[in-house]
């Protein structure tokens, strides 16, 4: 836990340097790059690698909810900085869990598809 939250901070922290950049690079570079590293872990751990259709389900996958959400975030990175947006965007677990208790505690029907 320690190392990834060390991580994260570094690559805020870099993500920081580069948000005076155009947002759309820097989100396709930070893509780039993690879907490298991802590559890399899969094939030393002897993953095997997917079909071709697999493959693109899971590039647009990861378009979809990796660089559409990291955009906005850059942008923010710009306007708000670091820290400010890191806060932010590290407290949309507990929110969201405050609406899920709150629909819970309201009526179990309405929210029968949430987990």
């Amino acid at each position: 836990m320690l190392g990834a939250c060390t991580c994260w901070g570094a690559e805020n922290n870099c993500t920081r340097n580069l948000s005076i950049k155009d947002p759309s690079q820097v989100v396709a570079i930070k893509g780039i790059g993690s879907g490298v590293v991802s590559l890399g872990l899969a094939m030393v751990v002897g993953e095997r690698m997917p079909g071709a259709a697999q493959a693109a389900g899971a590039l647009l996958l990861g378009f979809i909810s990796y660089g559409t959400s990291i955009l906005p975030y850059v942008y923010a990175q710009r306007a708000l900085g670091a820290a400010r947006t890191a806060t932010y965007y590290s407290s949309a677990p507990f929110i969201a869990q405050g609406f899920r208790s709150s629909c819970s505690a309201s009526s179990q029907h309405a929210c029968s598809c949430w987990p």
